[in-house]
């Protein structure tokens, strides 16, 4: 059970009701991050066109490109993976990627590394212990790049 709260359920198993409400979790997390690297997109270019010197307008935009492939890889995960996070997953994800992205705005560099490996590390579980550890139903993904083990 303390699996299922920390990563989230396999499709089959979970109920409908449950499912849906994961689901809008996941959905939410992937659209805010999505708007805020538009966000960021924006606000980017405008520094950079004022040349507003405390704020590099190039550090706002490549952490929106992050935020954006982020919002985007997780909104395919359960399609991937066969596994729908739960709504603590989501929301670690969603925040652990914008904490990611104010501290690597802001210029804490270094510390951004922090960050972002802790975001790496627990999005690399949430695929390997809930996605690929499963034998009775094997992600999608997992038919394509090994087919010799699924034949």
């Amino acid at each position: 059970m303390l699996k299922q709260v920390i990563f989230g359920g396999i499709f089959d198993k979970l109920p409908q009701d449950v499912y849906r409400r994961w689901f809008v979790y996941q959905m939410r997390v992937s659209q805010a991050l999505l708007i805020i690297s538009m966000a960021s997109f924006i606000i980017g270019s405008a520094v950079l066109a004022l040349r507003y010197g405390r704020l590099h307008g190039g550090d706002l935009m490549l952490g929106g490109l992050v935020l954006f492939y982020i919002g985007i890889m997780f909104s395919q995960h359960p399609g991937f993976t066969r596994v729908m996070p739960s709504p603590f997953a989501s929301i670690l994800i969603g925040l652990l990627a914008i904490a990611w992205f104010v501290i690597y705005a802001l210029g804490g560099m270094w510390f951004s590394w922090v960050v972002g490996i802790i975001l790496a590390l627990y999005y690399a579980l949430l695929l390997i212990i809930r996605g690929w550890l499963r034998q009775e139903a094997p992600p999608l993904l997992a038919q394509h790049v090994f087919p010799e083990r699924f034949d």
